[in-house]
């Protein structure tokens, strides 16, 4: 009891400090596994684990890729080159549309993460030329990231795990790759297009800078051949970087090895030097990423999760109306995501999904698969998936942003569920 007051106290101040902007996302970060090893609710370890844990060098990575297009000259180059292929279209909708199916395209197929990281990089490079608002490109970019990744089994961990935990429960029972599509595919459209058209609109028209007189950021420090030597380097670096993310555990060399690797080749090559790769890595993201992560051990370790879910069984009673029951899963699961990394949420909420298709006799893959797309729902708070903190300072994005964007979307996703999963799967 004494433990979940606490990382409930450090819960709510953590949404106080963001919401009023009292202190900086490097603070925050380092205060919230201070507080809970202080207290002896996570030891020293695992509080701090997590500035070392393998998805930093990914980061890393990123911001060193990210630095070098703008050190090599390749940040005008590409982004003219972008603008002359989008120069036809003037409406900014419809920019973040085909940017958003883009990278929801790769995300149905490839780590979600590696897609937020690789597009972060481009449109770092990109966003001057463009003449697009900061804010709504890092935010369409974290979303249908997410989006993308629900579509098929192999878009997230957590679809795998639960396609997994099914075939264990249901003898014989099979999950097709594609099944979940059949929903994911037309609730994400929705969550796109009202993003892109209605959604955006309420958001900030921050402009990115372009990178002039910037001490770190130069267009390019030489002509000629040294310079394309670089620009192809940089490039290569680049590509490397992202098919090491995407192939994440099937080659030898792991996405957090791709980061060092990035390092080594930036570094070795002299594009950039080591003090101007460690002035581009943004520590403060890095340290608000570590906290996150502790707050989640927190709450699990408190029992914080295994109270909700007994407190959410118990309202249950006995018989549910099948729509009923959907929609209660979706609600549980989507607000326990977005203080949780989705894979991390279906962990905690797998039981409690298993014990009420067992409770109540129902057909266990409706009610799995509406766990999936509203684990995957992590859309309202900026604490929700491990790259929304740097998209957010990179886009300039306010905690509100996340919480009035975030919500119809969620609801867009209980609304598609409650509709289309009982018609889909019969309970």
């Amino acid at each position: 009891m004494w433990n979940g007051a606490i990382v409930t106290a450090v819960l709510l101040l953590t949404v106080i400090l963001l919401l009023t902007k009292k202190a900086s996302l490097g603070w925050i970060g380092l205060l919230i596994p201070s507080v809970l090893s202080a207290f002896g609710i996570l030891s020293a370890n695992d509080a701090f684990a997590g500035l070392a844990d393998k998805s930093m060098f990914v980061f890393v990575g990123a911001f060193v890729i990210s630095e070098a297009f703008f050190k090599v000259g390749l940040a005008k180059k590409l982004g003219d080159s972008l603008g002359k292929k989008l120069k036809n279209i003037r409406n900014e909708s419809l920019i973040l549309l085909f940017l958003c199916l883009m990278t929801a395209s790769m995300s149905a197929f490839m780590s979600s993460l590696g897609v937020q990281v690789a597009m972060l990089s481009l449109m770092l490079a990109l966003g001057a030329s463009l003449q697009v608002s900061r804010t709504r490109i890092m935010m369409a970019i974290g979303y249908s990231a997410t989006i993308g990744g629900m579509m098929t089994l192999v878009g997230t961990p957590l679809n795998m795990v639960g396609k997994a935990a099914y075939e264990d429960a249901v003898p014989g029972g099979f999950m097709g790759v594609f099944e979940i599509t059949l929903i994911a595919l037309p609730v994400g459209l929705a969550m796109i297009l009202y993003f892109c058209f209605i959604g955006s609109r309420s958001l900030p028209d921050h402009r990115f800078i372009p990178q002039t007189g910037n001490e770190n950021r130069t267009a390019g420090r030489e002509t000629g051949e040294e310079n394309r030597r670089d620009q192809l380097i940089t490039v290569g670096s680049f590509f490397l970087f992202l098919i090491l993310i995407v192939l994440d555990g099937n080659t030898v060399i792991s996405a957090s090895a791709a980061g060092a690797l990035v390092l080594l080749i930036i570094g070795g090559t002299k594009i950039l030097s080591v003090k101007e790769m460690v002035l581009s890595i943004r520590w403060d993201i890095l340290m608000f990423i570590m906290g996150i992560q502790a707050l989640g051990k927190g709450i699990a370790g408190a029992g914080l999760d295994t109270l909700l879910s007994e407190q959410t069984a118990v309202l249950f009673g006995n018989g549910i109306p099948d729509r009923l029951l959907i929609g209660m899963v979706f609600l549980v699961v989507a607000v326990v995501t977005q203080f949780l990394n989705n894979t991390g949420t279906f962990g905690v909420v797998l039981p409690f999904v298993l014990m009420l298709a067992s409770t109540f006799h129902v057909n266990l893959k409706p009610v799995m698969f509406t766990a999936m797309v509203a684990a995957s729902s992590s859309f309202a708070l900026p604490i929700a998936a491990p790259t929304y903190p740097m998209l957010a300072e990179e886009g300039n994005i306010r905690f509100r942003d996340w919480v009035i964007q975030g919500l119809p979307l969620v609801g867009i996703g209980l609304a598609g569920c409650v509709i289309g999963i009982p018609l889909l799967w019969p309970l």
